[in-house]
């Protein structure tokens, strides 16, 4: 490969890697669905396909690792043709603990110190690199767990995640993102409530973005167009196309309360 380079400031745009986490039924998906013709590769053992029922997105359930290079060989050959712009891995979680049950033969045998590297191959070495050589946007998702000190507290909260990818997956990922539901009263004294993205690190849990002063305010609106608001030109999204959008929706869907 000839070698280019570029200037900072004259850098070509690039698709959006975006890393999310969080706790249950705090808008990850959701979020997940307002990207740009999101194909879902879906984790058949957690059924978060449910809750796509009411966006509009394509979807390939994955069963096993094999569904998942079968999956990506269809995106990688075939996103044009169905016009897809983004891929989004929901979850990884899950999809971590698909991969263990081959790996232990569905629980007959024990995890051994070779196959947690096998492990690290699969999600670091292979699905982490191929979907960041596609022209999309890629939307990783996964749960969160405590993150606990010396005396067995709490003190934070990072994804769920097995040894290194816990930190070395979102660390490749232009954004971090942590869910939550932020709860309010409307002028009637109604409570509502929100999906929203917390998108500095805070309380003990990690998040940031590779955009300067782009998301400095901390939590934004669960929504693809907020992003592309503030960065769509670094990421090849026109700006303009999302404003109407976001306004009318109000940021996210809203969740039941």
């Amino acid at each position: 490969m000839a070698i280019q380079i570029f200037n900072s400031n004259q850098m070509p745009a690039k698709p959006l890697h975006t890393f999310v986490y969080g706790p249950l039924r705090s808008g990850k998906t959701t979020f997940a669905s307002t990207f740009p013709k999101a194909v879902f590769l879906t984790a058949g053992n957690e059924g978060g396909d449910t809750t796509l029922r009411f966006c509009n997105v394509d979807i390939i359930q994955i069963n096993s690792s094999t569904d998942m290079k079968e999956a990506i060989q269809v995106v990688r050959t075939q996103h044009a043709k169905y016009g897809w712009r983004t891929v989004v891995v929901d979850s990884l979680t899950y999809y971590s603990d698909l991969f263990i049950q081959e790996l232990t033969k569905n629980g007959d045998k024990p995890m051994m110190q070779r196959d947690w590297g096998m492990l690290d191959l699969h999600l670091q070495k292979w699905l982490l690199p191929t979907l960041r050589s596609l022209p999309m946007h890629v939307v990783w998702i996964a749960l969160e767990e405590g993150d606990k000190g010396p005396d067995g507290q709490v003190v934070g909260y990072k994804p769920m995640l097995y040894g290194k990818t816990a930190s070395k997956l979102p660390g490749a990922c232009d954004l971090i993102v942590r869910s939550q539901v932020q709860t309010s009263r409307d002028t009637s004294g109604k409570l509502v409530s929100q999906f929203m993205l917390r998108t500095i690190t805070m309380d003990g849990a990690p998040a940031g973005g590779r955009f300067g002063p782009a998301f400095a305010d901390g939590l934004i609106p669960a929504h693809f167009g907020v992003i592309a608001q503030r960065i769509g030109p670094y990421i090849g999204e026109s700006v303009e196309a999302y404003v109407n959008g976001v306004e009318l929706m109000g940021g996210a869907p809203t969740p039941k309360t």
